[in-house]
């Protein structure tokens, strides 16, 4: 992997929160609107994370529970580093209408949707995390049934 890039789930997941965070603090200063939607995804992660032991100890971690998986704990890190690239890339739209501020309807009308898009970018990564998650649960639930 490339300089910068996490090798663990809860490394990625620590990366993408703080991208989060910034967005966040982002969003405040433009309208509560934007910082809603904001703070909505990063409620929605937030669950996922603890929903799957992103940062659980020893043997509940999702990062030991993959342990043996490589391929399916590489496509959740690669998630969560393309989750962290939506993050940055609403951030920098968040920042570029912050430095601009040009108080007219129709240029508040476009940051509105450039924001709106970004949110749902990544809102789309958020969500195929869920789906992620659901497979890898019913996955280790048919492990255990052919155990017994």
């Amino acid at each position: 992997m490339a300089t910068g890039e996490a090798t663990t789930i809860a490394g990625a997941a620590e990366l993408a929160l703080s991208d989060f965070q910034r967005c966040l603090h982002l969003s405040a200063q433009l309208h509560p609107r934007e910082s809603a939607l904001v703070e909505d995804q990063l409620a929605r992660f937030s669950l996922w994370m603890s929903e799957i032991g992103v940062f659980a100890r020893e043997r509940a971690s999702v990062d030991h529970r993959l342990r043996e998986a490589p391929d399916v704990r590489d496509a959740v890190i690669g998630l969560l580093e393309t989750l962290a690239d939506s993050v940055q890339n609403c951030s920098l739209t968040l920042q570029s209408i912050l430095d601009s501020r040009k108080e007219t309807a129709e240029s508040l009308s476009i940051a509105e949707a450039r924001v709106s898009s970004s949110v749902r970018a990544i809102a789309g990564e958020i969500h195929l995390l869920y789906r992620l998650s659901n497979t890898i649960r019913r996955a280790g639930r048919e492990s255990q049934n052919i155990r017994c």
